[in-house]
């Protein structure tokens, strides 16, 4: 079946699938690591048969560019000097170029202009900016007894008294961890708004996702002459974790990293353009413990990049897998059906899930001519892959439960374009990277967020006489 003329929607970019780090250990391939079908075109022909190899890999890797929301302090949050109010322009740029900018004499409408301003972008560089004016902090200390808040001088930070006033809102998200990738952090400024004096006044303690932390106030009192300077963030404050360095490690490393970077292959999860995703044999035993133990930032030229591998242990899934060169459409010139079978092996259900089509998700081979479309009919009875043109690709995600002892399967075909190209299948050998994403219950009666949640990673090829 292919597809209709019309195709749906516009192709649109969906987020890929997240993998943890872990660190690299064993990888010897298993005799069962490999399962082989073959295949011909009729009972009678003297031709080499078609051959569908699956490799189990033992590696997953992957990398892509940092987006600007990823950072602690993006450089989108830092205001360009030239947007600064001009009472302070002059001095944050004197404090930028020649360190530090001092005055006896600040205006109230200098005062008022500095407070907030944090980072600054000049010359495509993010600076921190400090000063030594008089100021007001306030910090949340969370190492308080059980028994010290009192109920009513304590806020929800998510309550109605936070979220409905915006210079309260900001106070409350800095002070308070409200979500994974933020930390607390003291707030500071030359002047309280009104009303956050009056919350202050009203409120001791806030209750956040972590706990309940006592609201803490201090003053300074500085005497002229007052500073103002300003110093090149780290990149523990611009990322909020350490970045390490390519060149910080050996040959071997830096050979990984560029296989990683250089790979444009997609993968089921992994289907985007920036997300470059490769199967290893190996990972760097120090690179993968770097990665895990510290940061999974690396700064690779002038760009920082996000790296993630992983380590497969395929006997832990309970399902079986094969891959076999399906004889049903045998006789069809210029195109190779292949059909993959998973069977639940467990005594228990088994979730498996995938963007586009569970359990295999859209499948792309690489070989003679470039990227091809693993076609399967199913890409076009689901609202969760948009096809356009020439292109498939996955909108959301699906998924289904197996049962304990039942197969699901489904057939993809190689060649005989399904996309309205004029592409023949040529005789090579083609190579599809694919995932089975797994959820299964470790001990009876897990809950669901208790399952053991795994991608295994696969190879396939495909060898066309």
């Amino acid at each position: 079946m292919s597809p209709s003329a019309t195709r749906r929607g516009l192709l649109r970019t969906a987020t890929g699938l997240a993998v943890s780090t872990t660190v690299a250990g064993c990888n010897q391939q298993k005799p069962s690591d490999r399962t082989t079908s073959r295949t011909t075109t009729s009972g009678t022909t003297t031709e080499s048969p078609t051959l569908v190899d699956i490799k189990r890999e033992s590696y997953l890797a992957k990398a892509w560019t940092l987006s600007e929301g990823t950072f602690r302090f993006p450089e989108t949050d830092a205001v360009p000097l030239s947007d600064l109010d001009k009472s302070v322009r002059d001095a944050v740029r004197t404090a930028i170029e020649s360190s530090p900018y001092e005055t006896r004499d600040a205006t109230q409408a200098f005062l008022d202009s500095i407070d907030g301003v944090n980072l600054v972008a000049y010359n495509g560089t993010v600076w921190d900016i400090e000063h030594t004016f008089p100021t007001v902090t306030v910090r949340l200390d969370t190492d308080i007894s059980k028994s010290e808040p009192v109920k009513n001088r304590t806020v929800a930070s998510n309550s109605e008294d936070v979220q409905s006033n915006d210079a309260i809102q900001e106070v409350v998200s800095t002070i308070a961890s409200l979500g994974v990738e933020t930390q607390r952090r003291p707030y500071e400024t030359t002047r309280l708004e009104p009303s956050v004096r009056d919350f202050l006044d009203r409120y001791d303690y806030i209750e956040t996702p972590q706990g309940v932390g006592e609201i803490v106030i201090s003053r300074t009192k500085r005497a002229p002459p007052h500073t103002v300077r300003a110093q090149e963030v780290t990149d523990e404050e611009l990322y909020g974790r350490r970045v390490w360095e390519a060149t910080e490690y050996g040959p071997p490393t830096r050979d990984f990293i560029d296989r990683v970077l250089t790979s444009d292959r997609k993968t089921p999860g992994n289907y985007q353009d920036r997300i470059h995703t490769t199967y290893p044999d190996e990972v760097p035993r120090q690179f993968a413990k770097d990665l895990n133990h510290d940061s999974n930032y690396v700064r690779v030229d002038d760009a920082v990049y996000v790296f993630e591998t992983r380590h497969v242990h395929w006997d832990e899934l309970p399902l079986a897998f094969h891959a076999t060169v399906s004889e049903e459409n045998a006789e069809t010139a210029g195109s190779v059906d292949i059909r993959l079978s998973v069977q639940n092996t467990a005594d228990h259900s088994v979730q498996l899930q995938m963007a586009g089509i569970a359990p295999f998700g859209v499948l792309w081979a690489y070989g003679l001519g470039g990227e091809h479309v693993l076609w399967n009919d199913a890409y076009e009875q689901t609202e969760n892959v948009v096809i356009e043109g020439q292109s498939v690709t996955p909108e959301s995600h699906a998924e289904m439960d197996l049962l304990p002892g039942r197969t699901e399967s489904a057939t993809y075909r190689l060649g005989h374009d399904q996309l309205g190209g004029d592409e023949s299948l040529q005789t090579g050998t083609y190579e599809a990277l694919g995932t089975i994403w797994a959820k299964w219950p470790t001990y009876e009666g897990a809950k669901e967020y208790d399952w053991w949640n795994q991608l295994f990673p696969y190879t396939l090829t495909i060898t066309v006489p």
